[in-house]
């Protein structure tokens, strides 16, 4: 399974599985985020560790979330945290 370990608007760090190849996602104020950063896979190296940063977009409120999805073999999963954006 995969866990968020750290998150905040701008940056995720997780822990998944040695050898899980995962992706993450975001969203603030009920946009999608696009960053080259999210969409490269990354692979979890034999302390699972893993971490995306982000550049945060535009004058946003409210709440966002990020979110990594991880693959091992047959077996996948996902994890969520939710952020506030803005003060």
């Amino acid at each position: 399974s995969v866990t968020i370990t750290g998150s905040d608007y701008g940056w995720i760090q997780a822990k998944a599985p040695a050898g899980a190849t995962c992706t993450a996602t975001a969203d603030a104020d009920g946009s999608q985020i696009s960053d080259p950063n999210l969409g490269a896979p990354q692979t979890a190296g034999a302390d699972g560790v893993l971490q995306w940063r982000y550049q945060q977009q535009g004058e946003r409120s409210g709440t966002g979330h990020n979110i990594v999805t991880c693959t091992l073999g047959p077996a996948s999963g996902s994890a969520t945290n939710e952020f506030n954006v803005g003060n």
